[in-house]
């Protein structure tokens, strides 16, 4: 057998002793499962009408390292709000190019000015107090990251709807978070005719505990369910970011992600508070039209993206980071990067825990899957 317990009595003992098959378990496996089973056994001895499911087998020492060790994951992050990371950024590069569509690219500063004068027209316009909810319905144009940022600088929360989304979804979403206003293509046409506004920082009192924004989940259960984050949450994340790719030497950061997913969260406002260049795609395929033109890019997107470019011979020499999500990490991925040089990372969160829960730093080959990572 692959692993025998033979049990012997002899002079008023029982004793034990495990043969196992090395091919298959390792000494320590064994050593760990017999110590196991001789906790369980004196527990059973001392609490006899105990029932069995509650007796804890593990030594007190391993029941530490099990329980304090290895959740030991706390790290203290600065109490700041997704406005300062990205304002303090565009005071120290204003000439830095922060985003670039195909119809223009906007500096640090002229993307800071531009959304503090978006949001002087909201509060003036609009009755809005800080954590008021502000619906964001617009396509992949500039002025999608812009209205996020004005709704955020306002002291409000940003509601992410997608005009493609069935009139239904979108009627229920603002009916249940209840927008105070939702900016669409009409508000911009609006904005953009009116008369000049400030260009500074609006006055507005808010901080890491209020909310930043909500994300309807996609309803598989029941009805859409919105999910509350605070600005602490979300610079949490970004300052984990900021230490867990400081060895990513990227340039441009691919945002193709729905606003509506919280992956967009990473994509448009880690490169922001690094100083770093967004390229706003229309989707994950649009990729392809230029990984060949941009250089040291970080992907951010799901596997079935990726490999329907590695099916179309789209060359990823280009990119310098590769972070996948939403989705298993397939082990044919994984191994056609081996040995690229290129970072690549298996994440995963719900929108609960603020997009990113855990992470795996993808290196060598795999044979059956590839881990999910730790926390």
């Amino acid at each position: 057998f692959d692993l025998s317990f033979i049990f012997s009595e002899k002079k008023g003992q029982l004793s034990l002793h495990v043969e196992y098959n090395t091919d298959i378990y390792e000494l320590s496996f064994v050593e760990r499962l017999v110590a196991h089973f001789d906790t369980f056994l004196s527990e059973c001895i001392q609490n006899p009408d105990q029932e069995i499911a509650t007796i804890n087998y593990l030594g007190s020492d391993e029941e530490l390292q099990l329980l304090y060790d290895f959740n030991n994951t706390t790290v203290a992050y600065p109490a700041t709000t997704m406005v300062e990371l990205f304002v303090t950024q565009a005071l120290q590069t204003p000439d830095r190019i922060a985003l670039i569509t195909d119809e223009k690219s906007f500096t640090y500063k002229e993307l800071d000015e531009l959304s503090n004068e978006l949001s002087h027209y909201l509060l003036s316009n609009y009755s809005l107090s800080t954590e008021d909810l502000v619906g964001v319905k617009l396509d992949r144009s500039q002025w999608l990251p812009i209205s996020l940022l004005s709704v955020l600088k306002t002291g409000c929360a940003y509601v992410p709807i997608d005009p493609n989304y069935p009139s239904q979804r979108i009627a229920y979403i603002e009916e249940d978070s209840k927008c105070k206003v939702t900016i669409d293509e009409t508000v911009i046409a609006e904005f953009i005719t009116s008369s000049p506004i400030s260009k500074s920082l609006p006055e507005v009192s808010f901080n890491s505990d209020n909310l930043a924004y909500i994300i309807y989940t996609s309803g598989s259960t029941g009805k859409p369910k919105g999910v509350m984050i605070t600005h602490k949450n979300a610079s949490s994340m970004l300052h984990w970011s900021q230490r867990e790719f400081s060895d990513t030497d990227f340039d441009i950061l691919y945002a193709v992600t729905s606003h509506c997913f919280d992956l967009s969260v990473y994509e448009f406002f880690y490169p922001l508070s690094i100083g770093k260049s967004i390229r706003l795609l229309a989707n994950g395929l649009s990729i392809a039209d230029y990984i060949d033109k941009d250089q040291k890019v970080l992907i951010n997107t799901v596997p079935s993206v990726i490999h329907s470019l590695i099916d179309k011979g789209v060359s990823f020499e280009n990119a310098v980071g590769i972070n996948l999500a939403g989705e298993a990490f397939p082990v044919s991925i994984a191994n056609y990067f081996n040995g690229s040089g290129i970072a690549i990372r298996n994440l995963y969160g719900p929108s609960e825990d603020t997009t990113y829960s855990s992470y795996y730093r993808v290196e060598g080959f795999y044979e059956s899957s590839v881990p999910v990572g730790k926390a």
